[in-house]
C-alpha cells in the first residue's frame, strides 16, 4: 500500500506540474536604456520566465537573455512582445527596420537546446511580437540582433563636445561630454584619454561617471601660436574603443581669418590665406584621386569667401581651364569665379551659407574609367602610397591611367580606345620624371610600346613645350588597348630616404671594421 500511495503522490505531482506549465497570463519585465525603462511582455505554454536581462555591445551585438524553467516532458511555446520604441533602443534598430525585424538575417531567436529557433512575427499593434517553440528541458532563451553596420562608425562615440571652436591665448577651456556606444547608449565608467594638440599641454586621462558624463579642462598657453590645433579623444569600454576630434582655432585678440596650413604628407605643406566676414575655415582636405578639394567652414550669416589656393595644390584638382564644378551646402553645382594672382596662385570667390560645419567642394573635371572619350584633367601619379604628383593631360579618342615604375625610371601608361587612333597631350613635372644627359642638359625621353612582352617598339611623339618645371609630350597612339612606357634618367625615388640611410649604414660598417682591424 505504501508503494501505491507514493506512486499516486508522484503522479499527482507530475500532473500538477504539467498543469501549472500549461498556460500562463501575460507577464511583464522592464529593461532600462539610458535611464528609460521599456516594458517587455511575455507569456508561455509549458514554460515560466525567471528573469530577463539585456546584453548591449554597441551595434555589434544586442540581445535579451531569458532565464526560463520549462517542462521536462513536454515541449512548449512562448511569445515576447514590445513596443517599436523598445525594439529600436534595445536592439539598435532604425525605425524603418522594426516592421521588418522578422525578415532581418541579423535577428535570431534560440534556446540552449536549439539554435536558431524558428519564430513567427505579428504586428497587430504599435510594436512587435515574436512567437517561438520551447523544447522540453530548455533553460535559456536568447533574442539576438547582431548589426555590424559595415564598420561605418566607432563602437565608442562622443557627444556634447564641439567639433570646432575659436579660442585665445590664456583662455581656460572646459569641456563636458557624454561617452556612448554606436547605438547612443551611455557607457558609464568608460576610460578617456585627451590629447589637447597644443604644445606644452600634456595628455590627460579621465573617466566617465555612472551616467556616461565626463569633464576635462585646460588652459591655452599665452605663448601658443595662432592656428588650428587638433584635440583628440580616445575612449575605451571593455574591448570597445572609439575616437573623436575637435579643431581648436587659436587667435590673438581682434585677430580673424588665420591662414589655413595644410600639411599632407602625400601632397606637401601649403599655406592658404582667405577672407570670410563672420566666419572661419575649420578644415581643408584634398582627394587627388577624385580631383576634389573640400573646404569646411562656419558662418554666422550668408556671405562670400575669398580664398587663395597655391597653384601646386590646385594642380591636384584641375587646371584653370577645367575646374568647372562647385558644390556648396545643398546647392547644385554653380559656376566658379576665379582668377590667377601675380604669383600664379588660384583665387576663388565663393558664396557661403549660414551654418555650422558646412562644406564647399571644388571639383576639377573627373572621369571614371568607363567615361566617354575626348577629355582633359589631372592624373595623380602615386609613389609608394605616400606621395602624389599631378600630371595634367588632354586625350582624344581614348581613356588612360598612369602609374610609376621606379625600378626602370619610367611611367607606365595603359590606353584604351575603340574609335580609332588617338592623341595624348601629357604635361610631365620635372620633379616626378626627367631625362637629362651627362652635361645636365635635356635629352629625349624614350617612349616605347609593350607588345607581347617586348618593350622595344618605339612610339611616335614630340615635345611641344619645355619649362623649368615641366616637359610636355605629344603622343600618338594606335586603336585598341595599348601599354606604353616613358623612360627617363630620373624618377622620384620610391623610398627617398632609403639611399642616404643605406650609405650611412655602409660607411659606419667600414669605419667599424677599419678600427677593429687596426686593433
Amino acid at each position: 500500500m505504501k508503494i501505491l500511495y507514493f506512486f499516486i503522490i508522484a503522479m499527482f505531482g507530475i500532473i500538477s506540474s504539467g498543469i501549472g506549465f500549461a498556460s500562463a497570463d501575460v507577464e511583464k519585465s522592464l529593461i532600462q536604456v539610458n535611464g528609460t525603462q521599456y516594458e517587455i511582455d511575455y507569456k508561455g505554454t509549458n514554460v515560466s520566465v525567471n528573469g530577463i536581462s539585456a546584453h548591449f555591445r554597441s551595434y555589434y551585438d544586442n540581445r535579451l537573455d531569458l532565464d526560463i524553467t520549462s517542462s521536462q516532458t513536454q515541449n512548449g511555446s512562448m511569445s515576447v512582445s514590445m513596443s517599436n520604441e523598445a525594439a529600436e533602443n534595445i536592439f539598435c534598430l532604425a525605425s524603418r527596420e522594426v516592421g521588418d525585424i522578422h525578415n532581418s538575417l541579423d535577428f535570431m531567436v534560440g534556446t540552449d537546446k536549439i539554435m536558431p529557433e524558428e519564430f513567427s512575427q505579428s504586428s497587430n499593434f504599435n510594436g512587435i511580437s515574436l512567437t517561438f517553440d520551447i523544447p522540453a528541458g530548455a533553460k535559456q532563451v536568447t533574442m539576438d540582433h547582431m548589426f555590424v553596420g559595415m564598420a561605418v562608425a566607432d563602437p565608442v562615440q562622443f557627444s556634447g563636445i564641439p567639433g570646432f571652436g575659436i579660442y585665445h591665448q590664456g583662455e581656460r577651456l572646459n569641456f563636458t561630454g557624454i561617452v556612448q556606444d554606436g547605438c547612443n547608449r551611455r557607457l558609464p565608467y568608460s576610460d578617456i584619454q585627451i590629447h589637447a594638440g597644443v604644445l606644452s599641454i600634456q595628455d590627460m586621462t579621465t573617466q566617465a561617471d555612472k551616467t556616461g558624463i565626463f569633464n576635462t579642462n585646460f588652459t591655452i598657453p599665452y605663448n601658443a601660436s595662432s592656428g588650428r590645433y587638433m584635440m583628440g579623444l580616445d575612449g575605451t569600454d571593455g574591448n570597445m574603443s572609439g575616437k573623436f576630434s575637435s579643431i581648436l582655432l587659436v587667435e590673438q585678440n581682434n585677430e580673424t581669418n588665420v591662414s589655413y596650413k595644410l600639411d599632407d604628407p602625400r601632397l606637401g605643406t601649403f599655406v592658404i590665406p582667405y577672407h570670410l566676414d563672420g566666419g572661419e575655415i575649420s578644415y581643408i582636405d584634398v582627394d587627388p584621386i577624385s580631383n576634389l578639394l573640400d573646404v569646411r567652414y562656419y558662418a554666422s550669416h550668408d556671405a562670400t569667401l575669398k580664398i587663395r589656393i597655391p597653384s601646386e595644390l590646385m594642380d591636384f584638382v584641375g587646371t584653370i581651364n577645367d575646374t568647372t564644378t562647385l558644390y556648396s551646402g545643398l546647392r547644385d553645382s554653380i559656376p566658379l569665379i576665379e582668377h590667377l594672382d601675380s604669383q600664379g596662385d588660384r583665387v576663388f570667390t565663393l558664396p557661403v551659407t549660414e551654418g555650422k560645419d558646412n562644406v564647399i567642394t571644388i571639383q576639377g573635371i573627373h572621369y571614371g574609367k568607363d567615361a566617354g572619350y575626348d577629355r582633359q584633367g589631372v592624373a595623380p601619379v602615386r609613389i609608394n602610397d605616400t606621395a602624389y604628383y599631378p600630371v595634367p593631360y588632354n586625350i582624344t579618342n581614348g581613356a588612360f591611367d598612369i602609374t610609376a615604375d621606379p625600378a626602370d625610371n619610367a611611367l607606365k601608361l595603359r590606353i584604351e580606345t575603340t574609335l580609332g587612333d588617338g592623341h595624348l597631350h601629357l604635361v610631365l613635372p620635372r620633379k616626378l620624371i626627367d631625362s637629362i644627359n651627362g652635361e645636365g642638359n635635356d635629352q629625349n625621353f624614350t617612349v616605347q610600346y609593350w607588345k607581347m612582352m617586348d618593350k622595344t617598339t618605339p612610339v611616335v611623339y614630340h615635345e611641344s613645350q619645355t619649362s623649368n618645371n615641366t616637359r610636355t609630350l605629344e603622343i600618338d597612339f594606335e586603336n585598341g588597348t595599348s601599354i606604353m612606357y616613358i623612360y627617363g634618367t630620373y624618377l622620384v625615388p620610391e623610398f627617398p630616404f632609403a639611399v642616404p640611410v643605406l650609405l650611412i649604414g655602409i660607411t659606419s660598417l667600414i669605419v667599424f671594421y677599419r678600427v677593429k682591424f687596426r686593433q
